[in-house]
């Protein structure tokens, strides 16, 4: 069981970087004006696909990272089989969720893209809380778990940095699909999509931080 465990929050990380490099090199062929439409339009649908592996990732990182130290014995009795239990269903029911505003659009959609990004913001200012209370009494987790928790609201934070910033690229793009861009607007997607790599790298940093603390306790 915890090598099945070790190996899906293994996994999590690998797709989150590796489909993070994908979105990113993607979205220069969607903001590059030199390009011809079809070849801008396919590659904004790679992106749009391709940005599911880390979105996913994002939110299998806490159960699978839990159920490991859960079957190390990194949180001793803090975290009981119960607890972890409600996290997988919470969490399940999240990417369900995911995968549903991915995938179909509804009327409803506008309604369950706020629920879910309202929930994002509790999540990671509950995981910032958690750390914070840890480091300053010193319990209840293990000082690495507590710092894995405090990267993963930081990689949260800086992917509804993302969501805010790009809030105007949707209408933007969409008048290049139409073919009704201007230089403006191609100025406009250019600066959008230089902003929103800033919080990217920053994301690779926090996870790889997360990971290189998940290694050293594996020594």
């Amino acid at each position: 069981m915890l090598t099945i465990a070790l190996l899906a929050h293994v996994l999590v990380f690998v797709y989150w970087l590796g489909g993070d490099l994908g979105a990113f090199y993607s979205s220069r062929f969607v903001v590059d004006p030199n390009r011809p439409l079809a070849a801008r339009m396919v590659a904004a649908q790679i992106l749009n696909n391709v940005d599911m592996a880390p979105r996913t990732a994002l939110i299998l990182a806490l159960p699978t990272g839990l159920t490991v130290a859960v079957l190390k014995g990194w949180t001793g009795e803090v975290i009981s089989p119960g607890l972890l239990g409600l996290a997988w269903v919470i969490g399940l029911s999240w990417l369900s969720l995911a995968w549903y505003l991915h995938l179909k659009h509804t009327p409803s959609n506008a309604v369950l893209a706020q629920i879910d990004f309202y929930w994002r913001i509790g999540l990671m200012g509950a995981l910032f809380i958690l750390a914070l209370w840890g480091e300053i009494y010193d319990q209840p987790l293990a000082p690495f778990l507590r710092w894995k928790l405090g990267l993963l609201a930081g990689a949260m934070a800086c992917g509804l940095a993302i969501r805010i910033v790009l809030r105007p690229f949707g209408p933007a793009i969409g008048a290049v699909m139409r073919g009704e861009s201007s230089a403006e607007n191609e100025a406009l997607i250019g600066a959008l999509m230089a902003r929103a790599r800033i919080f990217v790298v920053l994301i690779w940093l926090f996870i790889i931080g997360a990971a290189a603390l998940g290694l050293s306790a594996q020594v």
